[in-house]
């Protein structure tokens, strides 16, 4: 059976606070727990436009935002 590919973003916005992605590393975490693929692309930390982001999405079955 296939898994699952899951991505959970967060998006490059102007702010100038970057905290760490918690929710979405809980979030992961229990995904794989539950047999998922997951992936996380934090954009603001690493300063991504959205192209970037959908492009490094290409292939999976679920964004999370």
């Amino acid at each position: 059976m296939k898994k699952v590919k899951v991505v959970l973003v967060r998006p490059n916005y102007h702010s100038h606070l970057i905290t760490p992605l918690l929710g979405l590393g809980y979030l992961s975490s229990y995904l794989e727990s539950k047999g998922y693929d997951s992936k996380i692309i934090g954009g603001l930390n690493l300063s991504y436009p959205i192209a970037q982001i959908i492009k490094k999405c290409q292939g999976v079955d679920f964004i999370v935002r």
